[in-house]
């Protein structure tokens, strides 16, 4: 059995953490529980969720894009969390500590028409990871902007050389791709 209109991964994440957008929340549920297949989904999507902190305080983490609650449940469980924000066009001084288990980069945009983002991290204008299909973390007040987020294991990073970054993210609008904002990151490397 399977279902003709799944509901997305992210969009079972946000109703699941309090993040879905109210106007969605009836239309969301109407199908949930109509659909033994999408609520199947849910159960293993929140599985997932609940075994995230456990997963993260193991060594080597994992890449990851965050929601608001997600990050403070982590930080709720104990998870040390080392925080960047930018803005298009930032050029952020960043680092990692002995103590942080996850590096979580926000990153703001103009996304109001988008119905999916990707994260290019680039070095040397080359590609070295990308995040497809990241949550749109919409604007809840006027004026605050869409986000997006992605989080890299503080293991991961500890290894990281110094070195400049350049994360670009994507917007698909209508069937068409734009960057929405061009971020700089010049990383310290971790000196224990």
């Amino acid at each position: 059995m399977t279902c003709a209109t799944p509901i997305p991964f992210n969009t079972l994440v946000d109703w699941w953490t309090g993040d879905l957008v109210p106007d969605e929340i009836d239309r969301f549920e109407e199908h949930l529980f109509g659909c033994a297949w999408c609520e199947r989904r849910l159960d293993r999507t929140v599985s997932i969720v609940r075994a995230i902190p456990e997963v993260v305080r193991r060594r080597g983490g994992f890449r990851i894009a965050l929601t608001d609650t997600m990050s403070a449940s982590l930080d709720a469980h104990g998870v040390h969390l080392r925080h960047y924000r930018a803005s298009p066009g930032d050029r952020i001084a960043c680092t990692v500590g002995a103590e942080d288990d996850l590096v979580v980069t926000w990153l703001s945009a103009d996304l109001a028409a988008a119905g999916r983002a990707d994260i290019e991290i680039l070095e040397d204008g080359a590609q070295i990871h990308l995040l497809e299909d990241v949550p749109i973390l919409r604007a809840r007040t006027a004026g605050t902007g869409d986000r997006v987020s992605y989080a890299l294991p503080g293991d991961l990073v500890r290894t990281f050389p110094d070195r400049s970054l350049t994360v670009r993210l994507h917007a698909f609008v209508d069937g068409t791709v734009r960057i929405a904002g061009e971020y700089h990151f010049d990383h310290a490397s971790f000196r224990g």
